[in-house]
C-alpha cells in the first residue's frame, strides 16, 4: 500500500530533493507516491498549504514562523 502525499514546491533548485525523490522511484521505495503541485510564489505556496489544497510544502523558513506568529493570512484551524 502506498501513500499518496500532494506537496506544493517553487521550481527552484532547493526544490530538487522532491522532484528527484519522485522521478527517480526513491520515493516509491518507501512507500509514498508524490502529487508535486508547482506554485508560482512562497506565498502561494504557503496559501495552498494553509488552505489544505496540500498536505506539505517546500517554502523559506521564515513563512512558517510568521504564520505562526500570526503575521500573515488567516487560515481557518482544523481540529484532528
Amino acid at each position: 500500500m502506498t501513500d499518496r502525499l500532494r506537496l506544493g514546491y517553487v521550481p527552484l533548485t532547493d526544490a530538487a530533493p522532491l522532484i528527484i525523490a519522485r522521478e527517480l522511484g526513491f520515493a516509491a521505495e518507501e512507500a509514498l507516491d508524490l502529487d508535486l503541485v508547482r506554485a508560482g510564489s512562497w506565498a502561494q505556496c504557503r496559501d495552498m498549504l494553509g488552505t489544505g489544497a496540500v498536505v506539505a510544502a517546500h517554502m523559506l523558513v521564515p513563512l512558517p514562523i510568521a504564520q505562526g506568529l500570526g503575521l500573515g493570512p488567516a487560515f481557518p484551524t482544523w481540529t484532528c
